[in-house]
């Protein structure tokens, strides 16, 4: 039997907008056109491994979370914390989603996996040859997943950035590289159609990555002074210990080559990392220059565009509402609590809908939501409030239609309260169950128009004549009871729709309809 919901999220560890759009990727394209995506989502800084990583998982900036690079200079011990040596987990300061959401999870390659169920870490997978990180992330994925059938699922791939690193952002083996990763990704939706009843599959990037040909040695260049440097790729913290050489460095580096921007501590807050841990000076290289030693064509760390804009696509439509304006990386924990939260909504209504009267049931709310959301991504409405409030809005109808939308307001309202969920969110969804049963001129706003719509809708055409005749059944009425019903509700609600759409589809309903008697009434 299959497991009844999951959420997974891929990540493509210093993959470049440029290179995916560049990649032959049939499975991801597919993703995208099946759901949605951004490609103006933004990293955040500094755009280096394990401080994205850990604003992805925590849904906070370095300024709450503490991983303000690749390392830092512990001021109490005097010692340097190196990610690659450390585990960044242990220098966490805010809790992961891992250990929010309490959910059977796994985590594999993910540097960031406090609190999930099971993992493997990110260094076992680099034991092994470059070429065969990333299919061996997979394979082990795929392995726990058959195991232990996670709700939540991290997968991260550290191959891409280490092609990146050594053949540039968009050079052709990168390329390849990630059409392989695409093969992958197909038949790792295979392995969750085949165990899950539905799934959200998340994929983006932690930062993106820009060419580099030049190395700047910032360790040289203010070796004399007092203080430490601290490089992670094309970003750095200074620490000054002799606050006398502060405005002979900041001098030093203004007049060096190579060096975009230049941060002191008063300005780190504007940019999420107004934290302990941060260096007195924070230093981005320009376009093309490299801080560490190693000789690369690639590198990230800096605030480029190329390293600043991640792809964020998600397997849904319903989500786009997510990925309009300004956003970042941090959004995501958030578009996974909503997933499971409305999973849960779902579950709760279909048990308590077997106590309402068979045109009332679940596929009637199904049909309903399916139209709502529809329109709620038609005309950029609130989706999510749309979308629970047409889940709970014959809840608790049972066989006495009458004051049934006050009812299914007051179970909303306690459910989601129940669950998290905002005191705005929750006093929306009332508001538009509450009006999904008053007459059509007293609407106010789109969400409630929406509702009104979709759920009227479905008292149209075959559809709603059926769903009379199986009310009329179900109450032992009449079977002109029925028709009549049918019919009042075809005059009623047919000329009333809020939106050129939902009249166009009224319109073509009735039109099936009496076709459909027509051709019926011919034959008996």
């Amino acid at each position: 039997m299959k497991k009844k919901y999951s959420i997974h999220l891929i990540i493509l560890d210093g993959c470049s907008i440029a290179a995916l759009e560049t990649a032959y990727t049939p499975a991801i394209d597919s993703i995208m056109d099946m759901g949605c995506y951004t490609y103006k989502c933004s990293s955040i800084y500094p755009s280096v491994t394990y401080s994205c990583h850990a604003s992805i998982i925590t849904g906070v900036y370095p300024s709450k979370h503490g991983i303000v690079g690749n390392s830092f200079y512990d001021k109490l011990t005097r010692k340097r914390i190196d990610f690659d040596i450390e585990d960044p987990n242990n220098y966490l300061e805010t809790d992961t989603l891992f250990s929010m959401l309490n959910e059977p999870s796994i985590a594999v390659a993910e540097p960031i996996s406090h609190g999930a169920t099971t993992s493997i870490p990110k260094s076992d997978i680099e034991s092994n040859p470059i070429p065969n990180w990333d299919a061996i992330v997979f394979d082990k994925a795929i392995e726990l997943i058959y195991k232990y059938l996670p709700r939540v699922s991290v997968v991260n791939l550290p191959g891409i950035d280490k092609y990146g690193e050594i053949y540039g952002p968009t050079g052709d083996e990168t390329i390849r590289h990630i059409e392989e990763i695409d093969t992958y990704i197909n038949r790792y939706i295979e392995v969750l159609t085949g165990l899950y009843e539905d799934f959200l599959l998340i994929i983006t990037a932690d930062h993106g990555m820009t060419d580099v040909e030049t190395n700047l040695d910032l360790k040289e260049l203010l070796k004399e002074l007092g203080c430490e440097v601290h490089v992670s790729h094309r970003m750095a913290h200074i620490y000054i210990f002799n606050q006398k050489d502060m405005e002979i460095i900041l001098h030093r580096l203004k007049d060096t080559g190579g060096i975009d921007k230049v941060f002191t501590k008063h300005r780190l807050k504007l940019y999420g990392l107004d934290n302990e841990r941060a260096g007195d000076i924070i230093v981005f290289a320009q376009e093309g220059f490299e801080f560490s030693h190693e000789v690369l064509k690639g590198s990230h760390g800096g605030v480029s565009k190329d390293e600043m804009k991640v792809p964020l696509i998600i397997s849904k439509p319903e989500y786009v509402d997510l990925l309009r304006g300004d956003i970042d990386i941090t959004i995501i924990p958030s578009i996974i609590r909503r997933y499971l939260r409305e999973r849960d909504v779902i579950d709760f209504v279909k048990e308590r809908l077997v106590e309402n009267d068979p045109g009332h049931d679940w596929g009637h709310t199904k049909r309903v939501l399916d139209i709502a959301t529809d329109l709620s991504i038609r005309y950029k409405s609130n989706i999510e409030a749309v979308r629970l409030s047409a889940l709970f809005h014959d809840i608790d109808r049972g066989i006495e239609p009458y004051g049934h939308e006050v009812r299914a307001a007051q179970t909303a309202e306690k459910y989601l309260s129940s669950k998290g969920a905002s005191r705005e969110l929750v006093e929306t969804v009332k508001r538009i169950i509450l009006m999904h049963h008053k007459e059509p001129t007293v609407h106010s706003t789109y969400e409630e128009m929406i509702l009104w719509d979709a759920d009227k809708l479905d008292a149209l055409g075959v559809i709603g004549l059926f769903r009379c005749l199986l009310i009329a059944g179900f109450y032992r009425h009449e079977y002109k009871d029925a028709l009549n019903h049918f019919i009042d509700d075809t005059i009623s609600f047919g000329v009333s729709m809020h939106f050129d759409e939902t009249r166009r589809i009224a319109s073509q309903r009735i039109k099936w309809t009496i076709e459909f008697l027509e051709k019926l009434a011919s034959i008996y």
